[in-house]
Formats: structure tokens, sequence, C-alpha cells
């Protein structure tokens, strides 16, 4: 086990010990179920500090990797090679990243937009319904289709658009919040179930909901533009920890 061990550069220790662990996962070298070594017995494998070791196996955990238990140790959830050898599931997840980045590229010309005309023309009505919209901390980076949803019960995103009062606009809305669902059927656990990532979303949904408050239209514009590309940039790192 030790030989299949890189040693570390200094640059960069966090994503390579991740990166380390990750594939001796996928090789198969630790299956679904398997305690993998100490935090003091990695750090020496990898010659690196226990601190960097904790926060690649927090990344893994997050990720839904691995499972870490107080006094016992991090153990493999997930049959990662098997999930993710070439073939057909591999082949799905592959197209819908495609599905998905298309999707998000044309939110991103159209969301800013809508953002734009929300501080422009959103009723007192229309604002709190955001603002409750934002105690929804169960859905932080997903776009959440309004079908079948109470308009008391929506998330952040959909008390934006439906601020319009636009049915045209709220067709196009639930055509490109559907990609999102596919998420909840993948095995690692997607950005939105993440700590950190759910509460930068919620800040930047913040800074947001007080432009479109305050009718200061371009800073929603601006606001949303860069909340737009913040997603691309970290559903484009989850697919790559998920396909490499």
């Amino acid at each position: 086990m030790a030989e299949n061990m890189k040693k570390l550069v200094p640059s960069c220790l966090y994503d390579q010990v991740f990166e380390n662990i990750k594939r001796m996962i996928r090789s198969g070298e630790f299956k679904p179920g398997d305690l993998l070594p100490g935090e003091n017995a990695l750090a020496e494998m990898m010659g690196v500090s226990r601190v960097t070791i904790r926060q690649a196996l927090k990344r893994l955990s997050e990720a839904g990797v691995i499972r870490t238990y107080r006094g016992k140790g991090s153990v493999v959830a997930v049959d990662w090679k098997g999930l993710l050898d070439e073939g057909e599931f591999h082949d799905q997840i592959q197209q819908f990243q495609e599905v998905f980045f298309t999707s998000t590229q044309a939110r991103r010309l159209i969301e800013p937009m809508v953002s734009r005309q929300a501080a422009l023309s959103a009723s007192e009505e229309d604002i709190a319904r955001m603002e409750r919209a934002m105690q929804n901390k169960e859905e932080q980076l997903v776009m959440v289709p309004l079908t079948g949803r109470s308009s008391e019960l929506v998330d952040f995103h959909t008390a934006l658009w439906m601020s319009l009062h636009n049915d045209v606009l709220m067709k196009i809305w639930e055509h490109l919040a559907e990609t999102s669902a596919t998420f909840r059927s993948l095995p690692l656990a997607a950005p939105v179930h993440r700590a950190a990532q759910k509460e930068e979303a919620q800040r930047q949904h913040e800074a947001i909901f007080c432009a479109v408050r305050d009718h200061n239209q371009e800073y929603a514009y601006i606001h949303m533009l860069y909340h737009c590309d913040w997603i691309k940039e970290v559903y484009g790192q989850y697919f790559n920890d998920f396909l490499k």
C-alpha cells in the first residue's frame, strides 16, 4: 500500500492529498467498507502535516466518498471504481455534465437581466417572498422548479423569477431548473449538500436580494452574473472530482 502513496511537493498540498487518496479509492485499493489509514499514518506516508490530511479527508467526506466516525476513523462509503469505470453510468454522467453546462450558459445570459428587471419592478410582496425563500437553506445551489410547490415554499431563484409576473419567462425557468433534479440520483454528494458552498451561496443570494430590495439595478445584475459564474466554477470542480 505505502509504495503507491506519492510524496507531495509543497504547493497545493491540500488538493494533492485529496487527489492521492481519491486515486487509491478509484483504483480499488480501498474498497467500500475499508478503513483508511489514520491521520498520522497518512501524514507520514505523504510527507505532510495532519492538518493537511484532515482537510483532504473533510473534503472527501463532504463529497460522500468516505464517512468519518469519531473514535474509529474514515471508512470508504462508495464503490467509486465500479461506478466510474468506463461504461453506461460514466457515459450518463458525462452527458449530464454537457446538459448542465449548456443550461448554465443560458442561465448566465438571462438571469442577470431577470435580476435587473426585478430590481426595477418587484413589489413589496415579491420582495417579501424572496426574503422568505432565503430562509430555506435546504436548496442553495440547485435550481428548483415551481411545479408542485407552494409559492410560500419556493427557493430563492424561483422567487426572483416569479417577481417578473411573466408566464413565458417562468416556462423558461422551469426548463432551466429541471436540469438540477438529476443531482439527487448521483452517488457523490453535490455542492448543494456541502456546508461551505451552501454558506457561500447564501451570502451571494443575500447580496442579490439586497440589490433588488434597494432597487439597484446594476448591482442586481452584477451580483447575479458573479453568482452564475461561481456556480459554473463550483460544479466544474464537482464534475472534475467525479470523472477524473
